[in-house]
């Protein structure tokens, strides 16, 4: 298990500097004004959904306190910073190369704490955010890992705390196509949108939301509109699952 961990986070550290730039990726720089271009819609997506989230509950404090599972080279953390993002901002990512580039996008007064972690119990306290993001990570965790894995997630967040998880959709042919000549996705497995709320629903989460995003290449950046009406139609280039942790919610059972 240590030896299928190590590969995992060499292949990581191997891809870091090429990451951010999609060199590996020609199809997302033609679809997008740029790889990130992806990710930047997520970021939004979020702002968008966090806006709504304090609206209904009228929340007056300064925001929530947000880590980044798998927060990679950090570019969602830093759209978020540019988004007017009003929480604290943390990152997480078992890739030390990821890390060291996502470090250099910011000054030093500026930086979020990056977090490097390995596999199992995370270095941080129970109940210890409000928000808990994981962009594209879990179909990178082996399938024995994800329960594990999301039951982790569901001790870190408060009472009340959100898990917010964006996937690419297997049920869209081009992300599948995609997905299949990335080399920074080679031995990855894709999981659809219910396996990924199941997860939750197993951790003791409740279902909050599931919208389907990326309907179309952000270089068609003006359709954009569009998207929130297609959201519930299951060929969006990726999707977003919402789950939350009640206050009567138990921690689920997990063996040592």
């Amino acid at each position: 298990m240590q030896r299928e961990q190590s590969t995992k986070t060499s292949e990581f550290d191997r891809f870091a500097e090429d990451y951010t730039t999609g060199v590996d990726r020609p199809l997302k720089r033609l679809l997008g004004k740029s790889a990130s271009s992806f990710i930047q819609v997520k970021a939004l997506y979020l702002m968008d959904h966090l806006k709504r989230q304090a609206k209904l509950k009228g929340r007056t404090d300064g925001g929530p306190h947000l880590l980044d599972f798998g927060c990679g080279t950090g570019e969602f953390l830093w759209f978020l910073d540019q988004y007017g993002f009003s929480g604290q901002l943390e990152g997480c990512d078992m890739s030390a190369g990821m890390l060291a580039e996502a470090a250099g996008r910011w000054s030093e007064t500026e930086a979020p704490v990056l977090h490097v972690t390995g596999e199992g119990r995370l270095p941080f306290a129970s109940a210890s955010f409000d928000l808990i993001t994981a962009s594209c990570v879990y179909h990178h965790i082996p399938v024995d890992k994800r329960a594990p894995v999301t039951s982790e997630i569901f001790r870190l967040l408060k009472d009340g705390g959100q898990f917010v998880v964006f996937e690419h959709n297997p049920y869209n042919p081009l992300t599948r196509w995609m997905v299949a000549r990335s080399p920074f996705d080679v031995n990855a497995e894709l999981l659809t949108a219910r396996v990924m709320a199941d997860l939750m629903t197993e951790a003791n989460f409740q279902p909050l939301k599931k919208d389907y995003i990326l309907f179309f290449p952000p270089r068609l950046g003006w359709l954009r509109g569009l998207e929130r009406y297609l959201r519930w139609l299951p060929l969006g280039g990726q999707y977003a699952v919402v789950g939350i942790k009640k206050a009567d919610s138990a921690a689920p059972v997990t063996g040592e």
